[in-house]
């Protein structure tokens, strides 16, 4: 048997799955989901548990048993995927890298689990009104600005991010932290940056 005639099945380019009765790919190397028809998922099933395959063989399983073309196409279709290839299939090992260091660059503090709306799309299902809301206080705002710069050291910029609930329930907090935060990263020569998670419905114009 010569190696033209030879296809390898790379195993690792794809998992496929049962979605209520209809065949799903997911193509790893791009992470493209494809549905199925019913031919490419029979010719899916036939090479599966195959090394490799050859055209005889796929000649012979599926001579008689549908439209030629059709057949073809998912042959074509699944090489162009990488799940049938030309060459034996290599499972990627990743770049061999080795992260050691893990320099924050971003923290989110919740300054409040409250929220003053009760949207039905929100994902977060728990939160209460403003005034029944988990609030953070400053002692522990502060440590979380001292975590920032000390595990972002090598950073020479930051950002902090307010968020909820409703951040803008507790702008006392927020004024009190962006102050704080802006003074320790003079003091240790770094940019910051502040954002905020907001509905905007508590917004006036001197918060703005």
């Amino acid at each position: 048997m010569s190696e033209a005639n030879l296809l390898y099945v790379d195993t690792h380019a794809f998992h496929d799955v049962d979605v209520k009765g209809r065949r799903v790919l997911l193509h790893v190397p791009s992470t493209g989901i494809f549905d199925l028809d019913g031919v490419t998922t029979e010719v899916l099933d036939f090479v599966r548990p195959k090394a490799t395959v050859s055209f005889e063989e796929l000649l012979q399983r599926f001579s008689g048993s549908g439209s030629p073309a059709l057949i073809a196409d998912a042959i074509e279709d699944l090489k162009s995927l990488g799940v049938l290839r030309g060459d034996p299939a290599v499972a990627d090992r990743g770049a061999g890298i080795s992260v050691t260091e893990f320099p924050l660059s971003t923290i989110v503090l919740n300054v409040n689990t409250g929220c003053n709306l009760s949207c039905t799309y929100c994902y977060k299902e728990d939160l209460t009104t403003p005034s029944k809301g988990e609030k953070l206080d400053f002692d522990k705002a502060k440590k979380s600005i001292e975590l920032l710069l000390k595990e972002g050291a090598k950073r020479d910029r930051v950002n902090v991010v307010f968020f909820g609930g409703e951040p803008l329930s507790n702008m006392r907090l927020i004024k009190a932290v962006t102050a704080y935060a802006e003074e320790r990263c003079r003091e240790e020569g770094k940019q910051v940056d502040f954002s905020l998670t907001t509905n905007a419905t508590l917004l006036t114009e001197e918060i703005a």
